[in-house]
C-alpha cells in the first residue's frame, strides 16, 4: 500500500482523517527521500515498535505478515532487547505506528515496516517525524489503538449526524407529497431516501450512496415542469402562502445538507 508523505490517512476509510498524516508508506513504483539517519533515532524507533507494558504505539494489528513493498521479503528485524540485554528479532509487517506530532496537534501514521525502510532501504522520513519520535517520553502511558479509534469514531459521528439530518429532511419532503397526494415525484424521492439509508448503514461507502442520492434528487429539478415548480395549492392565499414558504425552506435546507456532506468529504 502506497501513500505519499504528508497526505491525510485514509487506509480502509472512505474519507481522509485530517488529524492523522501518512509517513513512510513506500512503494517500488514511487521514488522517496533517501539519506542517512542518526543511530539514536533508529534505536528509539526500534524501542517504540518493540512495545512495553507502559506504552503501545502500534494499531491496526493483523494476523498475517505484509512483506516489504521494496524488496518483497518478510522481515524479522534484529535488535537488542534492553530489558534482557539479549539479541532478539521483531517481526515487521503486522501493524501500523501512530506517533503524536511535536509540530502540530496531529498524529503520524506509518507501517511498522518503516523501520526496515530506514535501516535497509535508506528512506529518510521528514525531519518533523524524526523530531517527534525523539521527543516521545516512553515512561508515559499511550495506547495507539484507543487514540486511532477515537479519531475514527469522531469523524464517523459527524458523518452520521449529517446523513441522518439529510434523511429526516427527505422524510419530511416525502410526507408533504403524500399529504398533497402528488405521486409524480414520489418514486424519485423514495429512491433518494433508500440511497441515504444505505449510506447510514454503510458509512465506508457513504460517498457512493450520497452521489447516487444527489443524482436522483437533482435529476427531477428541471426548471419547467420539474420538481422545482412543485408547490402546495390551497384556494385561500393566506393558507397557501405559509405552507409554500415552509416547503421552500425545506428545499433550501436539503441543498444545504448536501453541501455540508460534500464539504465533509473534501476536508
Amino acid at each position: 500500500m502506497y501513500f505519499k508523505d504528508h497526505t491525510h490517512y485514509s487506509y480502509n476509510w472512505n474519507k481522509p482523517l485530517k488529524m492523522i498524516v501518512n509517513i513512510g508508506w513506500l512503494s517500488s513504483e514511487h521514488s522517496y527521500e533517501m539519506g542517512d539517519t542518526e543511530p539514536e533515532f533508529i534505536e528509539k524507533l526500534t524501542e517504540i515498535i518493540s512495545n512495553d507494558d507502559i506504552y503501545d504505539y502500534t494499531f491496526n494489528r493483523i494476523r498475517c505478515n505484509t512483506p516489504c513493498n521494496l524488496c518483497k521479503e518478510s522481515i524479522l528485524q534484529p535488535y537488542i532487547n534492553k530489558k534482557r540485554n539479549l539479541p532478539a528479532r521483531i517481526p515487521l509487517g503486522y501493524c501500523e505506528l501512530l506517533i503524536p506530532s511535536q509540530v502540530t496537534n496531529q498524529y503520524y501514521a506509518s507501517p511498522d515496516l518503516i523501520l526496515h525502510y530506514i535501516r535497509d532501504h535508506y528512506y529518510k522520513p521528514p525531519q518533523e517525524y524524526i523530531d517527534s519520535v525523539m521527543a516521545l517520553d516512553l515512561t508515559r502511558p499511550f495506547n495507539a489503538q484507543d487514540c486511532f479509534e477515537y479519531q475514527y469514531l469522531k469523524d464517523n459521528r459527524i458523518l452520521s449526524q449529517l446523513l441522518n439530518t439529510l434523511l429526516d429532511d427527505f422524510i419530511k419532503l416525502r410526507n408533504i407529497l403524500i399529504a398533497e397526494q402528488d405521486n409524480t415525484w414520489l418514486s424519485a424521492i423514495n429512491r433518494t431516501i433508500a440511497d441515504i439509508s444505505s449510506a447510514i448503514e454503510d458509512t465506508s461507502s457513504a460517498d457512493y450512496f450520497i452521489e447516487s442520492a444527489r443524482d436522483n434528487y437533482y435529476s427531477i429539478q428541471r426548471r419547467y415542469y420539474g420538481f422545482a415548480e412543485f408547490h402546495i395549492w390551497r384556494e385561500n392565499f393566506e393558507e397557501r402562502k405559509p405552507l409554500n414558504e415552509a416547503l421552500d425552506q425545506l428545499k433550501q435546507k436539503i441543498d444545504d445538507d448536501f453541501n455540508a456532506i460534500s464539504d465533509f468529504f473534501k476536508k
